[in-house]
């Protein structure tokens, strides 16, 4: 089984797939792959206003991401595939069985990103870039019929999304 799972950055999209593996283990050889991980080199990626532009897809490797997620399915029960433009390409979205979307709003957003450090600091311009790029590329609400979605303001109901996963 390929789960997708998408949203703007810090939606939750790790947390939630960190709990889904918990969920399935050990019954279930579990894999996640993370976008995050397949950025090209920062040398390759386009600029703005002098920054790296992490936000547009030509920041992702989507040629090896695909390939990760088609080798570890013959590997591993579960494959999940995480990030903010995980249902960006057709050819991505086509191998899913199943695809998780994660919405918060921009406040919330803005909240969480204001406590993530994990990249430094970034000016508000940058983070308001984030959300733009996430509208313009990642925000597909509507666009797939067969999306699950969750709403990212509330607890996260484990026994629906797991009834979902194992449907």
């Amino acid at each position: 089984m390929i789960i997708g799972i998408g949203g703007v950055s810090n939606a939750g999209k790790s947390t939630l797939s960190k709990r889904i593996v918990e969920k399935l283990s050990p019954e279930k050889e579990c894999i996640v792959l993370c976008q995050d991980d397949y950025v090209y080199p920062q040398s390759q990626i386009p600029k703005i206003k002098n920054m790296t532009d992490w936000e547009c897809p030509r920041s992702i490797n989507f040629k090896e991401f695909i390939a990760d997620v088609n080798r570890y399915k013959e590997t591993h029960d579960v494959v999940i595939a995480e990030g903010l433009f995980a249902f960006y390409l057709n050819e991505l979205v086509d191998l899913y069985n199943k695809q998780i979307f994660i919405q918060i709003p921009k406040k919330l957003f803005l909240e969480r990103k204001a406590e993530d450090d994990r990249w430094g600091p970034e000016p508000d311009w940058y983070i308001e870039h984030i959300w733009s790029s996430f509208l313009k590329y990642g925000n597909l609400e509507g666009v797939y019929d067969n999306l699950y979605f969750i709403d990212g303001m509330k607890e996260k109901d484990m026994d629906a999304i797991m009834e979902y996963v194992n449907s």
